[in-house]
C-alpha cells in the first residue's frame, strides 16, 4: 500500500506543467482623460491580438467602453468576462477581468469611500473602487481551479489603502481562498519600499515576479510618457518623478506551485499609441501540482510569524494616526470614520490572539510556501 502511495505521488509530481500569461492594464478612463477615441481603439486592437489567458482592466467607468471590451473579447472566443459594478446601487468599480476559461464563481467588494474631495466627485459620479475576484479553470491549465483577484487602491491616501487592504484581508484569510492558488494584480498606487508593499509580502504572503526572477523594479508611470499627469511639468523642471505602482502578485497552495518564469513592462506603445497614462504588466506563470505536504521547520515559520507581527503593528500605528483631510467635515462623517478605524484595529488585535493560541487557519496560511 505504501508502495502504491508513493507510486502515486512520484506520478503527480512527474505531471506536465503548464503556463498561464497574465496582464493588467490602467485603460485611463476618466471622463478628463487625453485622446480617449484612439486609446480605446488601440486598447481594443492590444486585446484582439495579444490577449493573455488572464486580462485585467481598471477604470472602465463607462458602459459603452465595457460593451466595446466585451465585444472584442467575444470576437477572438474570449466569453468568460467578469464586469464589477452594482446594479442595486448603479455604482461602477472600473473593474473588468477577461480570462481564457470559464469562471464558476464571482465575489466583489466595494471598498468604503474615502474622504478626499476626489473620493466626492467619484460618489457623485457613481464611481467606487474595490476588488472583484473570480473562481475560474483556465483552458490550457490542465482545468486546475485557481483565483484571480483584480483590485484598484486609493490614488492619494496612504491611510485609505491600507484600510482597503485591511478590508481585503478579512475577504482573504478564508479557507475557501486559500486552498486555491492565486493570482492578485491591479493598479495598486504604491511603491515597492512602501508599509503596503510590506503589508502584502509578510501579512498575505504574495510574492512577485520581479523579485523572484532577480528583475530590477521599472516604472509604471513613467515621465516620458506624455499621458502621465506631471508630464510637462517634469519636463519643465528637469523631475525625475517615476513609479511603480502596478503589479502581478501570485501565491501557491497546498496542491499547486506557482513559479514566475517571465515579466516584463508591457505594453508601452501599441501600435505607435501609448495606452494610457499607465504601462501595463505582463507576467507568465507556471503551474505544477505538488502533493507533496510542505515542510516548514519551527524556526522558519517563528520568523514568519514575527515578521507578521511586526507588520501589524506598523500597519495599527499608521491608521491610528490622526489625519487632517483636505476640506471638513460633518461630526456625523467623523464620528463613522473614528468607528471605521476603531473596527480595523480591533481586527488586526484578532489577528494577534490568533497567532498567540496557534490558530490552525493562520498557522495553514503562513506555512505555505
Amino acid at each position: 500500500m505504501r508502495l502504491f502511495l508513493l507510486f502515486i505521488v512520484f506520478f503527480i509530481n512527474m505531471a506536465p506543467a503548464h503556463t498561464i500569461s497574465i496582464q493588467t492594464l490602467n485603460v485611463y478612463g476618466s471622463f478628463y482623460a487625453k485622446n480617449k477615441k484612439d486609446r480605446k481603439n488601440a486598447i481594443l486592437q492590444f486585446l484582439k491580438n495579444e490577449s493573455s489567458d488572464i486580462n485585467f482592466f481598471q477604470e472602465v467607468w463607462f458602459e459603452s467602453d465595457y460593451q466595446n471590451i466585451k465585444r472584442t473579447s467575444e470576437s477572438i472566443g474570449l466569453k468568460s468576462i467578469s464586469y464589477d459594478f452594482s446594479s442595486k446601487y448603479k455604482k461602477r468599480s472600473g473593474l473588468v477581468t477577461v480570462i481564457k476559461g470559464d469562471i464558476y464563481k464571482k465575489d466583489f467588494h466595494f471598498f468604503p469611500q474615502g474622504k478626499h474631495l476626489t473620493d466626492f466627485i467619484y460618489d457623485f459620479l457613481n464611481i467606487n473602487k474595490g476588488f472583484g475576484a473570480i473562481y475560474t479553470k483556465l483552458l490550457n491549465n490542465s482545468n486546475r481551479p485557481l483565483v484571480a483577484v483584480n483590485i484598484h487602491l486609493h490614488h492619494l491616501s496612504q491611510k485609505a489603502r491600507l484600510f482597503q487592504l485591511i478590508y481585503y484581508l478579512r475577504w482573504f484569510l478564508n479557507k475557501s481562498v486559500l486552498n486555491h492558488p492565486i493570482i492578485f494584480a491591479g493598479d495598486f498606487n504604491f511603491e515597492p519600499d512602501s508599509l503596503e508593499f510590506e503589508m502584502i509580502k509578510y501579512i498575505f504572503r504574495l510574492k512577485e515576479p520581479q523579485t523572484q526572477l532577480n528583475l530590477p523594479y521599472s516604472c509604471t508611470v513613467c515621465k516620458e510618457n506624455k499621458y502621465f499627469i506631471g508630464y510637462n511639468l517634469s519636463k519643465m523642471l528637469l523631475m525625475d518623478y517615476e513609479r511603480t505602482i502596478d503589479y502581478i502578485f501570485f501565491r501557491s497552495s497546498s496542491t499547486v506551485r506557482l513559479t514566475p518564469k517571465s515579466f516584463s513592462i508591457f505594453p508601452k506603445k501599441y501600435h505607435g499609441v501609448s495606452l494610457s497614462d499607465h504601462y501595463g504588466v505582463k507576467a507568465e506563470i507556471q503551474f505544477k501540482p505538488n502533493l507533496e505536504p510542505q515542510q516548514v521547520n519551527q524556526w522558519e515559520l517563528e520568523r514568519r510569524m514575527e515578521l507578521f507581527l511586526k507588520t501589524l503593528d506598523k500597519v495599527q500605528h499608521q491608521i491610528s494616526r490622526k489625519s487632517f483631510s483636505s476640506y471638513d467635515i460633518t461630526p456625523t462623517e467623523r464620528w463613522r470614520e473614528k468607528d471605521n478605524q476603531k473596527n480595523k484595529i480591533q481586527f488586526l488585535e484578532s489577528l494577534r490572539n490568533q497567532l498567540k493560541t496557534r490558530d490552525a487557519l493562520l498557522i495553514q496560511h503562513l506555512s505555505q510556501n
